[in-house]
């Protein structure tokens, strides 16, 4: 199965009500922001 950048982003975005409340900023700014899709027109 192929998966695209926004998939993987998406994933990783829908995860964040599975962490720790005090967790959420940190591994938003870590991990989704540098992970955000070169090819974002589609979030627009």
């Amino acid at each position: 199965m192929k998966t695209s950048e926004i998939s993987e982003y998406l994933k990783l975005f829908f995860g964040l009500p599975l962490l720790q409340p005090d967790e959420v900023g940190n591994f938003f700014i870590t991990d989704i922001m540098a992970f955000y899709p070169s090819n974002n027109s589609k979030f627009t």
